[in-house]
């Protein structure tokens, strides 16, 4: 299915979902013109924000499950059941529609369970870097899902970074890295400029510098595919400034801190997902 040929609507107008349509937009893969929002009436800053960007708005959830081919499901998880509950039978086996849902540690099963007619169900998990069409979006299809909907999923999210197909018993792994990683690497980030502020740069040189620095090592370890300890082992020369530097940070439990912020993020994503099944 080309996309240029698809309605792609939102229940949720948030800040995925507002990242989300700025990138399809932005990469020119989706027009605004393709792409739909309801919120609640309440919502107005939200409606705003999405109909500054052109893209057409609504607080009638079944009007965006009626008008597009592909539904992603972009609220909390805990209205996920009651967002369901109200679109359930907006869907038949003769009307089929792709049910995306990008709630966190929200199972497919949950899903299928909620919303048992005609939806054929997949999840994504993406992260709001998508916003400038370098997001990592994870992704897997439910059991009533067609072969050509991977390749839609794929197609979608592609156009705003990198997506990719894992199992979904990992996706909660993966909530604790890729989609709350970018808020571990803003406060790095952010470290590292105030570094640079007290040893006398400007806020605006510190902040392009480290910026700048992160994407580049980013950079250098997805093109060269180089393992980071080896890339890093590179950068330290024998007695020098970044071998200090590095065990700064060793000392202070640098990496540690990273790997248990990785798991206490997943389990938090596990834990909302088991709460929205007690509901």
């Amino acid at each position: 299915m080309l996309l240029s040929k698809i309605t792609v609507g939102f229940i949720g107008a948030g800040n995925m979902a507002q990242a989300l349509v700025r990138g399809m937009t932005a990469s020119g893969k989706l027009k605004a013109s393709q792409l739909f929002a309801s919120a609640p009436q309440w919502d107005t800053v939200n409606l705003d924000k999405m109909k500054k960007m052109n893209i057409r708005t609504t607080s009638d959830n079944a009007q965006v499950v009626q008008e597009s081919a592909v539904i992603l499901l972009a609220v909390k998880p805990g209205i996920v059941r009651e967002v369901c509950n109200e679109i359930q039978w907006l869907s038949t086996p003769a009307n089929e529609k792709l049910l995306v849902s990008i709630a966190a540690g929200i199972s497919i099963a949950d899903i299928e369970q909620f919303c048992p007619a005609g939806y054929r169900v997949a999840r994504v998990m993406p992260n709001t870097a998508v916003a400038v069409m370098e997001g990592t979006s994870l992704f897997c299809l439910g059991r009533t899902c067609k072969a050509e909907d991977h390749q839609l999923i794929e197609d979608i999210f592609s156009s705003v970074g990198y997506a990719l197909e894992i199992p979904e018993q990992l996706f909660d792994a993966a909530a604790g890295l890729s989609g709350c990683g970018p808020a571990y690497m803003y406060l790095t980030l952010e470290a590292l400029a105030e570094g640079g502020v007290k040893l006398g740069l400007s806020r605006d040189v510190a902040l392009k510098l480290a910026a700048h620095t992160m994407r580049g090592a980013a950079t250098m370890a997805i093109e060269t595919g180089t393992h980071p300890g080896i890339l890093r082992e590179e950068v330290e020369s024998p007695g020098g400034a970044t071998v200090c530097g590095v065990h700064e940070l060793e000392k202070h439990a640098y990496r540690s801190a990273l790997i248990c912020a990785v798991e206490a993020a997943a389990l938090k994503s596990a834990q909302l997902g088991s709460k929205t099944k007690n509901y």
